[in-house]
């Protein structure tokens, strides 16, 4: 019912993009005698053409520099050929890949801190430890040292 040529050189049609109606259509096949109509091509902004396919509900797009035509959809998402469609995959994957490894190095930089911080908390432990272990000591100094001032102070009063 259609068909589209493209010139992808830009060397042998003019405009490098054509487009083919088929005329009285019976049952989605041509009528006897196959005669085709063009279709009208649109100018787009930048020198480009575009043809709008009834049969498909696309359109096509040849733009200067691209060596194949572009294919959009009616709400005007890009069609991508194979080879692009498994880049787009390729690279989807990396930076899903990419995004894993940057959650897991944030999770391990998680881990870090709270095992820093649990660190800290037992070096306060221990510290505290080690205050209350020399209080006590010098509380048992200072009580040893004033029972033989005691001492020594009941021996020196009786002389």
């Amino acid at each position: 019912r259609e068909y589209f040529l493209h010139d992808a050189t830009d060397a042998f049609l003019r405009p490098r993009l054509q487009g083919f109606r088929a005329l009285g259509r019976c049952c989605d096949k041509p009528a006897a005698g196959g005669k085709y109509l063009p279709i009208e091509p649109v100018v787009l902004p930048g020198g480009g053409v575009g043809l709008h396919s009834e049969v498909l509900q696309l359109d096509f797009q040849a733009v200067p520099d691209e060596s194949a035509p572009q294919l959009l959809t009616p709400d005007g998402k890009l069609l991508l050929s194979h080879e692009d469609a498994a880049e787009e995959e390729q690279r989807r994957r990396q930076e899903e890949q990419r995004r894993r490894q940057e959650e897991q190095r944030r999770r391990q930089e998680e881990q870090r801190m709270r095992q820093e911080e649990q660190r800290m908390r037992q070096e306060e432990t221990r510290l505290r430890q080690e205050e209350t272990r020399k209080r006590i000591e010098a509380e048992r100094e200072l009580a040893a040292l004033r029972e033989r001032l005691d001492t020594l102070g009941g021996s020196g009063a009786g002389n």
